[in-house]
């Protein structure tokens, strides 16, 4: 896929699984990018370790992880990138509307549960 990262575990197992970074995709992209997504995995790592065997996908699940990757591109300086991919759930303070995130990924993920 075209994703920088991603967590992968072993199914039917609570054992944490791996992150694992395209090498590729480590030359392309800012270290502030790399770090947001990898933030992003290991919130899917925690919640694996929360939920045991099976994590399961859910709009929950991935609206955490978000959160945890724009918290990363803003404490680095990178309002850039949050407009370039997410100008939408901001208004013109930068005040965050997270009603549109749960929306926007409920969209995305349509074929996940909520919780």
């Amino acid at each position: 896929g075209d994703a920088i990262a991603w967590y992968r575990y072993a199914k039917g197992t609570a054992e944490i699984g791996d992150i694992y970074v395209k090498r590729s995709k480590y030359n392309q992209y800012s270290r502030v990018e790399v770090a947001a997504t990898v933030a992003h995995e290991l919130t899917h790592a925690m919640q694996h370790a929360e939920e045991g065997e099976e994590m399961h996908c859910s709009v929950e699940n991935e609206y955490w992880a978000y959160i945890v990757e724009l918290y990363v591109l803003l404490d680095n300086g990178r309002k850039d990138l949050i407009y370039e991919n997410w100008s939408g759930l901001f208004d013109e303070n930068w005040d965050f509307d997270t009603t549109k995130l749960w929306a926007a990924l409920k969209k995305a993920y349509n074929s996940c549960p909520e919780y």
